[in-house]
């Protein structure tokens, strides 16, 4: 079933490879780590031997968040992907 979304075309087709990367975080407390602080790295080198497909704008997102948890990170993911923000957390 689809579901209306006011993401633009291509960002709810992604959003799969989003859930990747956020799942890879979960079951892995080592690639958590390299998310949280070297998200470069961790998109670069991807989770067990298989790539992130990520569009700019999404890998562009993730490059600006700065979080401590991985609770934090999904967080400022959502809202800038939302709109609702430019996916920074003041300290």
């Amino acid at each position: 079933m689809n579901r209306p979304s006011h993401h633009p075309q291509g960002t709810q087709r992604n959003s799969g490879e989003l859930s990747r990367l956020i799942s890879a975080a979960v079951v892995n407390q080592t690639f958590c780590r390299l998310l949280l602080t070297d998200p470069a790295l961790a998109l670069a080198a991807g989770y067990n031997g298989e790539a992130f497909c990520l569009p700019a704008e999404e890998q562009a997102i993730i490059l600006t968040i700065r979080a401590t948890s991985l609770t934090d990170f999904a967080k400022q993911l959502t809202q800038a992907r939302n709109g609702n923000g430019n996916g920074r957390k003041g300290s």
